[in-house]
């Protein structure tokens, strides 16, 4: 009998709906047991998908479970089961053979999107919308890249939300960084802006970039090169059929710019994680409901940045794009 260890915290979240701090699910076909402590025994009333193993000592829970499920076989997450983890497991499910998963199922599966994670995907890109709008009229002569940074993560928890990843404000120079750590420079006025962020809805992700243009006749003209690719992908998009059809036809567009390419990925796949599958770095048919960003950027080190950045889906073929703001 084979069976697959669950213990990456995002998967456990995904398949059990629930944020156990310490809990590992087994699958065996298409039986699922949860295994967790003392502290969830009234909580996990509520997983009634689950066979439930409460357990003091864990190492008699998983004799106990042995004796009616006799696997021989139990297949690992290797990207998160630690040396330390892996050593307990092995000691706990004595005689059991530890293989580390080619294609974890919970993965791929997560990879589509139902039609509820998409309106989940879609509030949280609307909350981000609203609080990126709210942060704009924020930018005043004066105030600095971390005082509009933390106003995104208040105002996101005063709308009952949190923020999906550490937003990124630059001003002027700044924005030129990909990954820009928001810092005490001062707002200027007539500086570009960029602006990085996102929120989540009942635990799902946002992302969006947006940025406030400079009149600078190169920043204009990158500028308007980006809102024309991001169009033309739109427009023509049913002549892809992968993801890497995209990237291809980005790199073929950004040629016509001197000395300019795109230095990291076109976009991503979002749901729980902000960075999930599909990635566009791997070979991945255009099937409805995938859920992934497009951010195309140009960047001119010591000058300025620009990344314009939406979050999209398929349905029937067709591409949907969740976000409202212009760009």
């Amino acid at each position: 009998m084979k069976a697959i260890l669950i213990t990456d915290k995002n998967n456990l979240k995904y398949i059990t709906k629930k944020n156990y701090s310490n809990m590992f699910v087994i699958l065996i076909d298409n039986e699922k047991h949860l295994f967790t402590d003392q502290r969830y025994k009234i909580a996990t009333k509520e997983c009634t998908d689950f066979k439930v193993w409460i357990y003091t000592n864990l190492k008699e829970t998983i004799q106990e479970f042995l004796k009616t499920n006799p696997i021989q076989k139990l297949m690992f997450e290797p990207t998160d089961l630690t040396i330390s983890k892996h050593k307990s497991f092995k000691r706990f499910f004595k005689g059991v053979e530890f293989k580390p998963l080619k294609e974890n199922p919970v993965f791929t599966e997560r990879k589509f999107k139902t039609q509820e994670e998409i309106e989940n995907i879609k509030e949280a890109q609307k909350l981000n919308e609203k609080i990126y709008l709210l942060a704009t009229k924020k930018i005043k002569e004066g105030v600095t890249e971390k005082q509009i940074a933390n106003f995104i993560k208040i105002q996101a928890l005063k709308e009952n939300s949190e923020i999906s990843f550490e937003p990124i404000v630059g001003f002027a120079y700044n924005s030129g960084n990909i990954h820009h750590t928001p810092t005490n420079k001062e707002y200027k006025n007539g500086d570009c802006v960029l602006i990085d962020m996102g929120v989540k809805y009942k635990d799902y992700c946002s992302d969006m970039t947006r940025v406030i243009p400079s009149k600078n006749k190169d920043y204009q003209n990158h500028y308007n090169f980006l809102k024309n690719l991001i169009k033309n992908i739109e427009n023509n998009f049913s002549q892809f059929k992968t993801l890497e059809d995209l990237d291809e036809f980005t790199s073929k567009e950004y040629e016509k710019l001197e000395n300019i390419n795109l230095p990291h990925s076109l976009g991503h796949g979002i749901g729980i994680q902000v960075h999930e599958k599909p990635f566009f770095g791997e070979k991945t048919k255009i099937e409805d409901g995938l859920v992934f960003t497009i951010e195309p950027g140009i960047y001119i080190p010591g000058k300025y940045g620009i990344r314009l950045e939406n979050i999209y889906y398929i349905h029937k073929n067709k591409l949907t794009n969740c976000n409202t703001l212009d760009l």
